[in-house]
């Protein structure tokens, strides 16, 4: 008897129709229903968003994206698991609904899951998952985060939660509403362009260029040329005319930049109206070091940093750690077919107790690669690349013991000394006596006196 096929068609008129809200998925997280109450809670409509690909994430370039990716199932139910979890689904206005999605999958005669049937339904009081994994928390509250975030300072990724980034969260939003050239400083790998990024396309010159030039790695000509070009630009009157703006212009470690571009730079700023240009820089030490060195000129040292945006290690931001490895799984995720749910409790430990000395350019490249080698729904420390557990490994060794300079000849007198002149204390300065005490005779005892400086004291004198 053949089997029964459901088609979309069927789907669609046997389910969308109803109000409350719920919607389909294949296999190939391929969304087939979008029923009428999903519509109606998110403002989007069923020809938005069937026949998309969801992926599992809390991200996408478009609000459409991020609702699909917020309707994904975490992988245990494309795995055939019955599964409820939290999440933030994505709306027409830009707001974020936190919501109970309840994931039903319908599997074959060979156990293989073929639909996902979701449920969108209100988060009980108090909140109640069956079995919640941990991933999942982490899953909703970057969710949450980003859409919190996205609202505050634009589309630009920015995650960041804990005490030691409200500062700079504070500084970014001053300077997405301002022109002031902005100075980051910070370890290496601590994301200081991408910051800079984030102010630029948050601001009102979000529509015009953005340029980074890392004055460390480039040629003194191709930096050069590239100042030379945007200055023009920012110093054309029929420029300025038809409204064409420059941009921004980043000079990641700005100490490196050529003498004479330095001077190129403030005299363009000298004049009683300054370039339509606005500046960013970045360093791993403050300005006032390099301008001590004679490596930068006080004046665009003065010129650079009116805001300066001190941007903290990842090992100072231990609430942003997991949001963080999380965010670069979800953004992997989008990219290709793979879907991981998260991260393991023995892997989420490993991560918390590793100084991550790269910043977060080593956690993107560990996640990276873990990402790749996971074979199953969740990462194991089994996943964990060779880079991270020799680095894991190096960091917990003891410290190599120091060997500082010992004066070994000057200790071995003096105890020398001490020893001999107890032995006479004691033998009451009779030398034989002290010579058979330290078991040598009496010659070396005169002679080692003589070369120890001890006085030869004639009283207890043997007979």
């Amino acid at each position: 008897m053949k089997r029964r096929q459901t088609t979309t068609g069927n789907l669609t008129r046997l389910l969308g129709g109803g109000s409350t809200p719920l919607f389909v998925m294949n296999a190939q997280r391929k969304l087939l229903v979008f029923n009428r109450g999903c519509e109606e809670l998110t403002g989007f409509t069923a020809e938005d968003i069937v026949g998309r690909i969801s992926h599992y994430g809390s991200s996408g370039e478009t609000p459409v994206e991020e609702l699909t990716a917020g309707l994904c199932p975490p992988p245990e139910v494309l795995a055939g698991e019955q599964r409820s979890a939290p999440a933030y689904l994505s709306t027409a206005t830009g707001a974020s609904l936190p919501r109970m999605l309840n994931f039903y999958p319908f599997c074959d005669e060979q156990g293989q899951v073929i639909h996902v049937l979701g449920i969108v339904s209100a988060i009980p009081q108090p909140p109640h998952v069956a079995d919640p994994t941990a991933a999942q928390t982490v899953h909703a509250e970057l969710a949450a985060l980003r859409g919190n975030l996205r609202q505050r300072f634009g589309r630009q990724t920015l995650v960041c939660k804990g005490p030691a980034t409200t500062r700079m969260l504070n500084q970014i939003d001053l300077a997405q509403h301002c022109r002031a050239a902005v100075f980051l400083q910070g370890e290496p790998g601590t994301g200081k362009q991408h910051i800079a990024r984030v102010v630029h396309y948050g601001g009102d010159a979000k529509n015009t260029a953005f340029v980074a030039v890392d004055c460390r790695k480039l040629a003194a000509s191709e930096i050069d040329r590239t100042v030379t070009r945007f200055l023009e630009a920012a110093t054309d009157p029929a420029a300025r005319g038809l409204g064409i703006s420059a941009g921004s212009l980043f000079l990641g470690h700005v100490e490196h930049l050529p003498r004479d571009v330095q001077r190129r730079i403030v005299k363009a700023h000298d004049g009683e109206e300054p370039p339509a240009l606005r500046l960013f820089s970045s360093s791993c030490f403050p300005l006032a070091e390099a301008v001590e060195r004679e490596d930068l000129l006080f004046e665009l040292q003065a010129l650079l940093t009116t805001v300066t945006i001190e941007v903290p290690p990842l090992r100072d931001r231990p609430e942003d750690l997991l949001l963080l490895a999380q965010h670069f799984l979800e953004d992997l995720n989008r990219r290709g077919e793979k879907q991981v749910g998260g991260f393991a409790r023995d892997a989420v430990k490993l991560f918390t107790e590793y100084n991550w000395p790269g910043n977060l350019e080593e956690l993107f490249k560990v996640v990276g690669e873990t990402h790749t080698a996971a074979t199953g729904e969740m990462v194991l420390p089994a996943d964990l690349p060779f880079r991270f557990r020799t680095g894991f490994d190096a960091q917990h060794l003891p410290p190599v013991e120091q060997f500082t300079s010992i004066p070994l000849e000057q200790l071995t007198s003096e105890y020398e000394t001490e020893l001999i002149q107890r032995a006479l204390r004691q033998c009451k300065q009779n030398k034989s006596q002290a010579a058979d005490l330290l078991q040598i005779n009496r010659a070396k005892l005169y002679r080692r006196m003589e070369v120890l400086g001890i006085d030869d004291a004639d009283s207890g004198e043997d007979q």
